[in-house]
C-alpha cells in the first residue's frame, strides 16, 4: 500500500513537473534547446553544492563549500537574472503591447491599396480577394472591392454583387453596417450609371430590412429626394452660363437690396419663399428638409410662430425618429417660445431635451436652461428696440 502510495506521489510530481516546465518553456524568450541547457547546468550546480554540504565537516572544506557556493551563486545569476527581471516586468509590459495574448487575426489590405493606386485594378481586385477568401464577412474588403470595381472599372453590377454577396453572408446583420453597404451602393448607380430607380429600389432595401430603425429613416428622407432621369440628363445638358466682364470690378456703384436697407420682406416675396417648400410637402410629406425650411420662414419672415410650431409639431410626429433629430426640432421648439415670450414652456422643451439622455445635447440644454433668463431679456430688450425705433418716426415726417 504505501509502495502504491509513493509511486502515486511520484507520478503526481512528475507530471506537475512537466506540466510547469513545458509552460516555462511556451512563455519562455530564450530558445527551447537554450533553456533546456540551463536548466540541465542549474541542476547539477544545485546537485553538486548539496553534496559538498552534505560531506563537509572539517572547517578547510566548510570555507571551501562557501566559496564553492558563492561560485555558483553568480553562474546562477548570470543564467537566470534576465528571466526574473522579464517576469517581474511583464505584467506592467502586457498593459502596452498585449501580453501573452495571441493577436486577432486581421486582413490586409495594403498590398490591394498600392496596386490600386498604381492603376493596377485587377490585381488589387484578387489581392482583395485573397483576403476575403479568409476573412468572407469582412465588410472592409467588400466595401473596397466593391468601390474599385465602381469607380476605376466602371462596372456598378459587379459592385452590387459583392455588395450583396457580403449581406448574405450576414448570419446577423448589423443596422449600421448593412446601410452603410447599400447606400455606398446606391451612391454608385446613382451617380456612375445614372440609374435612380436601381438606387431607389436599393435604399428601400435599407427600410425593408430595418423598418423601425433610424436607419431607415434617413433613407426614406433620401428616397424623397432622389432625382428622376430627367431631371439627371437635363442638369448634364444644361449649357453653361456665361458672365459678362465687368468693367472697373468692384467700383460699379449699384443699388443695394430692399432687405440691405432695412426694408421687411413683403408678404408676396414671403408667400414665393414659402410655396415650393409645401409643393414638396405635397409629393413627399415625410420631407424634414422642407418642414425645418418652413419653420424658419414662418418665424422669421411670415412672423407666425403658431404655424411654426404646428410644423415642429408635425415634425415630432415622425414614426421612428431618431433621438438626435427630436433633440433638434425640440431645440428649434425653444427657439419659438423663446420669440413668443412663454418661459414657462421653453422650460418644459429643453427639459424633454435633457430627459433624451444624449450627452452633450443634455448638456447643452441645461446650460441652455441655466442661463435662459437672460436669453428671455435679451430677447425682451430686442422687441423693445424694435417698436421704440418705429414710434420714434411716428408723427415726424416734415410736412411740405
Amino acid at each position: 500500500m504505501r509502495t502504491l502510495l509513493a509511486i502515486l506521489i511520484a507520478s503526481g510530481t512528475v507530471i506537475l513537473l512537466g506540466w510547469v516546465l513545458w509552460r516555462w518553456m511556451r512563455k519562455s524568450e530564450d530558445e527551447p534547446a537554450k533553456l533546456i541547457f540551463k536548466w540541465g547546468l542549474s541542476a547539477l550546480l544545485v546537485v553538486g553544492l548539496l553534496r559538498f554540504a552534505l560531506k563537509a565537516g572539517d572547517p578547510i572544506t566548510q570555507v571551501a563549500g562557501v566559496l564553492a557556493a558563492a561560485v555558483c551563486g553568480l553562474i546562477l545569476a548570470i543564467l537566470w537574472v534576465p528571466n526574473l527581471t522579464n517576469w517581474v516586468a511583464r505584467p506592467f509590459m502586457a498593459l502596452y503591447d498585449g501580453g501573452d495574448l495571441e493577436p486577432v487575426p486581421q486582413p490586409i489590405y495594403g498590398p490591394a491599396h498600392a496596386r490600386r493606386k498604381r492603376g493596377e485594378y485587377q490585381a488589387a481586385c484578387e489581392e482583395i480577394q485573397k483576403q476575403l477568401a479568409a476573412f468572407p464577412s469582412d465588410l472592409e474588403g467588400h466595401l473596397l472591392l466593391a468601390e474599385i470595381q465602381a469607380e476605376n472599372l466602371d462596372d456598378v453590377d459587379a459592385a452590387s454583387s459583392t455588395i450583396w454577396q457580403w449581406l448574405s453572408a450576414q448570419s446577423q446583420p448589423q443596422p449600421g453596417a448593412v446601410a452603410l453597404a447599400l447606400n455606398r451602393l446606391a451612391d454608385w448607380q446613382l451617380h456612375r450609371a445614372h440609374q435612380p430607380e436601381a438606387a431607389r429600389a436599393t435604399l428601400e432595401n435599407v427600410v425593408r430590412l430595418f423598418p423601425e430603425s433610424e436607419q431607415a429613416q434617413m433613407a426614406v428622407q433620401r428616397v424623397g429626394h432622389l432625382p428622376t432621369l430627367e431631371a439627371m440628363e437635363a442638369r448634364e445638358q444644361r449649357d453653361p452660363i456665361h458672365l459678362p466682364k465687368p468693367v472697373r470690378a468692384g467700383l460699379v456703384n449699384e443699388p443695394r437690396p430692399a432687405e440691405d436697407q432695412g426694408a421687411g420682406n413683403s408678404p408676396l416675396e414671403v408667400d414665393d419663399e414659402i410655396q415650393p417648400w409645401l409643393k414638396r410637402l405635397e409629393s413627399f410629406a415625410d420631407d424634414h428638409e422642407a418642414r425645418e425650411q418652413l419653420v424658419h420662414l414662418y418665424l422669421d419672415k411670415a412672423g407666425r410662430p403658431d404655424l411654426a410650431m404646428e410644423q415642429i409639431r408635425l415634425l415630432l410626429e415622425t414614426p421612428s425618429r431618431p433621438p438626435r433629430l427630436v433633440a433638434r426640432w425640440l431645440n428649434m421648439a425653444a427657439d419659438v417660445y423663446v420669440r413668443s415670450g412663454d418661459e414657462a414652456e421653453v422650460r418644459n422643451v429643453l427639459q424633454q431635451v435633457i430627459d433624451l439622455g444624449l450627452e452633450s445635447v443634455s448638456e447643452r440644454a441645461r446650460q441652455r436652461l441655466a442661463r435662459l433668463g437672460v436669453e428671455m431679456n435679451a430677447q425682451k430688450k430686442s422687441q423693445t428696440v424694435k417698436l421704440g425705433s418705429y414710434e420714434k418716426n411716428l408723427g415726424l415726417k416734415v410736412r411740405a
